[in-house]
């Protein structure tokens, strides 16, 4: 094939390789200036119109799997595909040099268990799983390509399905494709057979690539395709050809992935990836216990003794966290590590471990639910109490002597003493970001998330600036001291070859950057700090005296996100004790729910980690903001409302989407260069996105006037809070100016129909009500709520408004113009109660929600006892 010179607006620069799914070429986007791979479809495809259209519709589906481990599809153009550029060999590369030792093989593994849990969740299936289509990137990221363009490459069947191209047999209509759909080494029996196809046709092909991985063999290989196909027929893997040292939990899986009847294979990749986050963690092999209290307990013996395992388990927790405790440190790397699980009441959101490890401080729902307020647990208790004087408060930290605890809470940073509960305000922290406590009383804070470190005495005094932020720099955040109390550890949020983990220095304003990681990063006594990387804990050594990290950095667990822009997901006490909560991942359904509640119609397939949606104007297509890891950015998603699929429109740290009135342009805030700023794209065009508004203080998009003229925002301030601004989007000076700025927090602003009013949201009473003031100004704020509210809207006619309880209560108050150019607000009327995120937008008669399927309350917080890494 003669590669072209360009195909659209990408100039091809290299030839990269070809297949029979068509050739891939190196190519730059002159638009977006960045480099991208095009793959140029098959004459066989390309010149049959049907099959084209069909390939289209099948690559804006398989354009929806936004998910870091997998290859992005950036769109279609003619007769190609223009997908993401993964640079790095592919797993068949690094296994050309021999087997892959378990620990760098488990990492790799678990990362590909992600994307395909990620995708069947989606309901496409990739069919054609091998080493060839697996990348790894210098930094260790696994990136899977070529998801479902087996299927979307294929013939549509006669019969009106393409399961008979499933079959990697050559027949006639394989042959005109090219390929064997699903190299022959890496495909199930049923798949061998011609016969139809689900998830579990990956599964197989998982664990044929992890054992191939752990032994440097294929499992199945042969001289020609007849003979490799007869052999996934008729036998199993080379058992004995696995290390001796794999462990048995390995072995299983294994076992349950390569199982030939398909009835008897693992059913879901997501228990895959559970077993290799254990196996990766450590975490103990609990099936020997389980064997036996099966055999100590039958199914039908009494409840207390089935209940009675649990209970000896439950006290063995408290015991072990007690022995350690009792013991010290001293002699703790002469026991086996531990890792113990610890629910807390409702959701806890930010947390800290004493230095002497003994107590667990915590943010969770309040004692009375309404809001937030700290918790206290001693770590050989089962019990916590709620502190009084901490409500509304988070991101706890602790005095150095683990008797007072420091918090943030109402734009102030306080201390409690654990034992008097006597509570102080020491300092103005408008939006904090995280503090620390050395032993001479000297207290490090991040006040605003946009600026530089403060420190001031813990007796009191005026805070004094430690860092200076350099031009490229977003903010300073999430302090640590390291042990000699003049050093510290922080994170600098900013463009990619910003940010990352630094050392700085109380004596000094001068500070480098000693890694690259997602987020901040703990020190765990001696030598070790934890990092973020791609949802993954890592631990690596780190020396205090020369400041400086030696050896190369090892796993701890994964599913952690980084947390960069609001809490730490992690801590660590004096003792080495160490506390993680992994992220939660809801799985929310586009759901319609009529006014009394009651469900009335779902829209596609349910979505994993949907925050935020807003429907287009003409209510055909809903934008969503889909996250990754709970600290992670967000990507902006379409879903088209009669069909139920995906398709991707930001894929660079984009966050909440608002449509233009025209429904011609979509609004987002996106965090490309450290702090969120406001762009705009057109839907349904590939060109460059528009910066509308960007300033150095960070900005989340609440909404577009009706007549299109203006943009809300909330800004943080770092002498206000968080305030509501308006941006105009045309012209040359779009100057902000501000709609509600008090010395409280105001946020999620909402203009009324006409575009005359602005409803939002202040904490300015102690708790969050909905107010409303008239637009642009001037005029009074009227408060609306009378019992708590929040993520206020207006119906379609300004009739009525629409708004949260913290109890999850939909709320309505009827609006009636007066003759004095003011408005009426009725008593707020409770409509129902529902667990979700709402679509702000909705006639009075129906609402759009994002239901979370199942139970979404917070995976429990695990503490590692005797961490086998401090060996290491």
């Amino acid at each position: 094939m003669t590669p072209p010179s360009s195909i659209a607006h990408y100039k091809i620069t290299t030839k990269l390789g070809e297949g029979g799914m068509g050739a891939v070429y190196r190519a730059t986007d002159t638009k977006l200036a960045r480099d991208v791979a095009i793959k140029v479809l098959p004459d066989s495809v390309a010149s049959d119109a049907d099959r084209l259209a069909r390939f289209t519709r099948e690559a804006q589906v398989l354009a929806s799997l936004n998910h870091p481990n997998i290859a992005a599809i950036y769109g279609v153009e003619d007769r190609a595909l223009v997908l993401e550029l993964v640079e790095g060999p592919t797993l068949a590369e690094r296994l050309a040099q021999g087997p892959i030792p378990r620990e760098e093989a488990l990492p790799i593994a678990r990362q590909i268990a992600d994307a395909m849990e990620f995708a069947h969740e989606r309901g496409i299936i990739h069919r054609d799983l091998k080493p060839a289509n697996i990348k790894i990137r210098n930094d260790g990221t696994v990136k899977v390509l070529d998801f479902g363009l087996a299927k979307a490459l294929s013939p549509e069947d006669r019969s009106g399905t393409s399961d008979a191209m499933n079959s990697p047999t050559l027949t006639a209509r394989a042959t005109q494709i090219g390929v064997i759909l699903g190299t022959a080494a890496y495909m199930s029996p049923e798949q061998a057979k011609g016969k139809s196809v689900d998830r579990r046709a990956d599964i197989w092909a998982f664990g044929v690539v992890v054992f191939e991985m752990l032994t440097g063999k294929r499992g199945y290989q042969a001289e020609d395709v007849s003979d490799t196909l007869a052999a996934v027929l008729t036998r199993e893997v080379d058992w004995t050809a696995l290390p001796a040292d794999t462990p048995p939990r390995l072995r299983t899986l294994l076992r349950d992935c390569l199982a030939r009847d398909p009835k008897q294979r693992l059913r879901d990749i997501g228990e895959a990836r559970r077993v290799l986050d254990q196996l990766i963690s450590g975490a103990p092999d609990s099936s020997a216990a389980a064997s036996s209290a099966n055999l100590a307990a039958p199914p039908h013996s009494p409840l207390w003794r089935r209940a009675l395992p649990w209970t000896i388990a439950a006290l063995a927790v408290v015991a072990a966290l007690a022995t350690f405790l009792w013991r010290g440190s001293t002699n703790a790397g002469d026991a086996h590590e531990l890792r113990l699980q610890m629910v807390m009441p409702g959701d806890s959101n930010s947390f800290a471990i004493s230095p002497d490890g003994r107590f667990f401080a915590f943010s969770a729902t309040a004692a009375n639910g309404n809001g937030v307020q700290l918790w206290l647990r001693p770590l050989d208790s089962e019990v916590a109490k709620p502190l009084a004087g901490t409500e509304q408060s988070f991101e706890p930290f602790w005095s150095p002597d683990s008797k007072s605890i420091g918090f943030f809470g109402h734009q102030a940073m306080k201390l409690l003493d654990v034992e008097s509960g006597a509570v102080r305000t020491l300092a103005d922290a408008p939006t904090p970001r995280g503090a620390s406590w050395n032993r001479d009383g000297t207290i490090l804070f991040s006040p605003a998330g946009n600026g530089p470190l403060y420190r001031i005495p813990a007796a009191g005094g005026k805070p004094e600036q430690v860092t200076q932020q350099r031009a490229q720099d977003a903010s300073h955040r999430f302090p640590k001291f390291l042990p000699d109390g003049h050093h510290f550890l922080f994170f600098v949020q900013g463009p990619p070859d910003v940010r990352g983990v630094y050392v700085g220095s109380l004596d000094s304003k001068e500070f480098h950057r000693i890694c690259v990681a997602d987020g901040p990063a703990v020190f765990v006594p001696p030598n070790h700090i934890l990092l973020v990387r791609e949802r993954v804990l890592y631990a690596q050594r780190f020396d205090p005296a020369k400041m400086e990290l030696a050896g190369e950095p090892f796993p701890v667990t994964s599913g952690l996100s980084a947390g960069w822009s609001s809490f730490m997901r992690t801590a660590a006490s004096d003792t080495g004790l160490i506390v993680y909560r992994p992220d939660e991942t809801i799985r929310r359904e586009v759901t319609w729910l009529d006014r009394s509640g009651r469900p009335s119609g779902t829209v596609g397939e349910p979505v994993a980690d949907a925050r935020a949606g807003d429907l287009s104007p003409d209510g055909r297509t809903l934008a969503i903001s889909i996250g990754r890891g709970e600290g992670g950015a967000n990507d902006v998603m379409l879903m088209d409302m009669s069909r139920g699929t995906l398709t991707r429109l930001t894929a660079e740290d984009s966050g909440y989407a608002s449509w233009s009135p025209d429904g011609r342009r979509i609004a987002f805030d996106a965090g490309r260069v450290g702090l969120l700023d406001l762009y705009a794209k057109v839907v349904g065009s590939s060109g460059p996105d528009e910066v509308l508004f960007a300033s150095k203080e960070a900005k989340n998009l609440d909404d577009w006037s009706p007549d299109g003229k203006y943009l809300l925002f909330s800004s943080q301030s770092p002498t206000t809070a968080r305030d509501v601004w308006a941006v105009p989007v045309e012209g040359p000076d779009r100057k902000p100016f501000p709609v509600a700025q008090t010395a409280a927090e105001e946020s999620n602003g909402r203009f009324s129909p006409d575009g005359k009013w602005v409803a939002y949201q202040s904490d300015e009473t102690g708790h969050n009500e909905v107010f409303v003031r008239p637009f642009p100004g001037p005029g009074p704020a009227v408060r609306v709520s009378t019992g708590g509210g929040r993520s206020a809207f207006w119906r379609h006619d300004g009739k009525e408004l629409f708004y949260r309880t913290t109890d999850d209560q939909l709320m309505a108050v009827s609006v009636t113009a007066s003759g004095k150019g003011t408005l009426d607000f009725g008593l707020p009327q409770s409509l129902f109660k529902v667990k979700g995120t709402i679509v702000p937008e909705t006639d009075g008669q129906r609402f759009l929600w994002l239901l979370p399927i199942g139970n979404a309350s917070q995976p429990p917080i695990t503490v590692i006892v005797n961490w086998a890494g401090q060996q290491k």
